[in-house]
């Protein structure tokens, strides 16, 4: 499979940053898509209950919130 240089990069820093950490024993294919599962609920919560117009429309902090939210689901993709 080939990864573009950028992505493999990032993919050795998450690696040396979840090995400092001992999480390695967590990352198991069972507890990544539970995560992944978490994470994308958490994205689709600032959704909840917003019109089609509202969720065009998001507030700074929500924005934020769904860009923080992005980047966890794509640390776990990863």
């Amino acid at each position: 499979m080939f990864m573009s240089d950028d992505v493999e990069e990032i993919r050795r820093k998450l690696v040396v940053f979840r090995d400092r950490r001992n999480w390695k024993q967590f990352h198991d294919p069972k507890n990544l898509a539970e995560a992944i599962s978490i994470e994308a609920s958490e994205l689709l919560e600032i959704f909840l209950w917003k019109t089609i117009d509202e969720s065009r429309n998001l507030s700074e902090n929500e924005i934020e919130y769904v860009k923080n939210e992005v980047a966890d689901i794509f640390i776990y993709l990863i």
